[in-house]
């Protein structure tokens, strides 16, 4: 049940196992709730209500730090949002981004999903790729792949200087990996020598 709302169609959620202590917006913007905290003397005190102030990791999602008492917990602020505000099923524990964009945190932006599915919507909309340097298991550039195909070093020179395999090296010049980059030099070369 929303319990306040304070901008056009922004919608607050108590978070759970902090109830009484911090709400979620259905925006994914975080507020600490006014509370009164008693004092070693037996005299009270006012926290006012404020907005957490939320940290981007290094994997481009945002993150706030929630407190009880002196314990700190970090949690991802999409999956705060669809835990209040996104209908989920007991097999899917995977949030997804609609939209791609990881900072995106509105609702209608979230999905529960699986993590097959997860995957298939991130290469579908060109988060993920099976080639290039966008592959996970790819040490090497475009642009090495391109220095490499047009060098004029050996092999094993090349091996040494981009800490690779031979056969990377190998199939790399003869046009057998890395072909969408590798076609396109190949092209231009012949197109070159038709001048």
């Amino acid at each position: 049940m929303p319990t306040k709302r304070k901008h056009r169609d922004e919608i607050w959620k108590e978070i759970k196992g902090y109830e009484n202590k911090y709400e979620i917006s259905n925006t994914g913007r975080v507020k600490s709730l006014s509370r009164k905290v008693e004092r070693r003397n037996d005299s009270f005190h006012i926290i006012p209500e404020i907005l957490k102030k939320q940290r981007v990791t290094k994997n481009g999602y945002a993150t706030v730090y929630l407190a009880i008492g002196k314990s700190y917990r970090h949690f991802m602020v999409h999956r705060l949002v669809a835990d209040a505000f996104c209908k989920k099923s007991k097999q899917k524990k995977f949030v997804n981004h609609k939209d791609g964009v990881k900072l995106n945190n509105h609702f209608s932006n979230l999905e529960w999903c699986t993590d097959s599915e997860n995957k298939k919507h991130a290469y579908k909309i060109g988060l993920m790729s099976q080639k290039g340097e966008s592959h996970a298991s790819n040490k090497l550039t475009n642009k090495q792949v391109c220095e490499i195909f047009k060098s004029n070093n050996s092999t094993i020179e090349l091996c040494e200087k981009y800490n690779v395999c031979y056969n990377t090296i190998f199939n790399i010049r003869h046009n057998r990996s890395w072909i969408h980059i590798t076609s396109k030099l190949k092209k231009n070369d012949s197109n070159r020598r038709d001048m």
